[in-house]
């Protein structure tokens, strides 16, 4: 790693030392953290993973632009896949979890890989944390899985019990073209 990084929250760049040591107490708890998520996610406990949520959250997921080096990052700031918030996020899987959800039945099997963990120090109850993601999916009896990369921008917010719940993630797909049949 070069002598900066960018920054977790807004796409600056700050110095590395910006970043907690993999020693810090703190990267354990976020590590902890997103592996709990996770694992939420992939044994399809939807209602526990909405537990992991602040109720002010935003999740983003915007469009992937193929655009020249001179044109930018190619991430759309206007169109989105997700623009999300608690209650959109709860309805979503309450829609998912409702018997006449034929989107998820059978149920997708998936798995998360939660890689290149990078947190700031917390400041004002909020820590920013970078990852990258790599979700595998299949679908009933098909041989074939989906599989999306991405990179995750996180704010973590301190709970007053001193856990931690996600409030803010945009989640920038590798993909300009997403290829699976529901996001």
């Amino acid at each position: 790693m070069n002598a900066a990084a960018e920054t977790i929250a807004d796409g600056a760049i700050h110095r590395k030392s910006a970043l907690v040591s993999r020693c810090d107490p703190l990267f354990a708890d976020v590590h902890a953290f997103l592996d709990l998520e996770s694992g939420f996610l992939d044994d399809d406990d939807l209602r526990a993973w909405l537990t992991c949520l602040d109720p002010e959250i935003r999740y983003f997921v915007p469009v992937r632009q193929s655009v020249p080096r001179s044109g930018g990052d190619g991430v759309s700031e206007t169109h989105h896949h997700l623009n999300e918030t608690f209650d959109s996020l709860t309805f979503r899987v309450n829609r998912l979890l409702h018997e006449a959800a034929w989107a998820e039945t059978p149920v997708s099997r998936t798995r998360r890989f939660v890689t290149g963990v990078q947190v700031e120090h917390e400041r004002a109850g909020e820590v920013a944390v970078r990852s990258n993601l790599l979700l595998i999916r299949n679908r009933g009896t098909n041989p074939e899985s989906d599989m999306l990369s991405a990179k995750r921008l996180d704010r973590l917010r301190r709970r007053p019990d001193g856990s931690l719940a996600l409030c803010h993630r945009t989640v920038t797909l590798d993909h300009s073209t997403v290829g699976t049949a529901n996001l």
